[in-house]
């Protein structure tokens, strides 16, 4: 008899999905901000080997409202919603300029938390899922961007790339189940964790600019094997 254990893992992460990146990593409201869609990463894969255009559904969040707010157009207008750049096959990219901020038109009153896409195709007939990426404040911020809480789930003995970005740090630190494996003055970690014990394990990153420090953590389960086990005699 074949016994699965399933195990409930929760992640602690700011960091959104893996359909889209974002340069600056970090993006402020202030910032200009190039967004790199990659359909191959997507939950919903109606638009891989498209060969149309493809436009983004887009807006914000707030802080105070759960929903999308300061939306660009009306869904499946391809006047009023911004059409994305084909940089391959099943890449794109859309630029948010001069700002986050004054692309949306969001009020100088009111704190942005996150961008949320849904991209489609021209007829608004094949689309993604929803996707958000989280705006941080001005000054000190730290994100570890990878491992995201998508892909949580690792085999023994996997080689799992941590990348650890910050805004504004003159220290940055990564602890791995609280033992310090790296630590540098720039504002960027690239570390590779070799999963060589089961169990639950914990990335944290530790942000300061000499008066202020900033926090992120994510935790990655290294998962058994299936026992296979002969049925009970009788």
């Amino acid at each position: 008899m074949k016994r699965l254990l399933w195990i409930i893992l929760i992640v602690v992460s700011n960091y959104s999905f893996g359909q889209i990146t974002a340069n600056p990593v970090l993006p402020t409201d202030t910032d200009q901000v190039l967004i790199t869609l990659d359909i191959t990463q997507a939950s919903n894969q109606s638009l891989l080997n498209y060969t149309g255009d493809v436009y983004a559904h887009t807006g914000v969040k707030v802080e105070g409202i759960t929903t999308w707010q300061y939306v660009k157009g009306t869904w499946g207008t391809n006047t009023t919603q911004p059409k994305l750049t084909r940089t391959g096959t099943n890449t794109y990219t859309l630029s948010i300029s001069p700002s986050i901020r004054q692309y949306y038109g969001v009020p100088a009153d009111k704190k942005i938390t996150q961008l949320c896409f849904v991209f489609r195709s021209s007829d608004a007939t094949k689309q993604t899922e929803d996707i958000f990426y989280n705006v941080y404040e001005q000054g000190l911020s730290v994100s570890i961007t990878n491992p995201t809480q998508t892909k949580p789930i690792y085999d023994l003995n996997s080689n799992i790339d941590v990348t650890v970005q910050a805004n504004s740090s003159t220290n940055l630190k990564l602890f791995v189940d609280d033992v310090e494996v790296q630590n540098t003055s720039t504002t960027s970690i690239s570390y590779t964790y070799n999963a060589s014990t089961y169990g639950k394990h914990w990335f944290k990153a530790v942000a300061t600019n000499g008066t202020e420090t900033k926090k992120d953590s994510v935790y990655v389960l290294v998962r058994n094997e299936i026992v296979t086990e002969d049925l009970p005699v009788g």
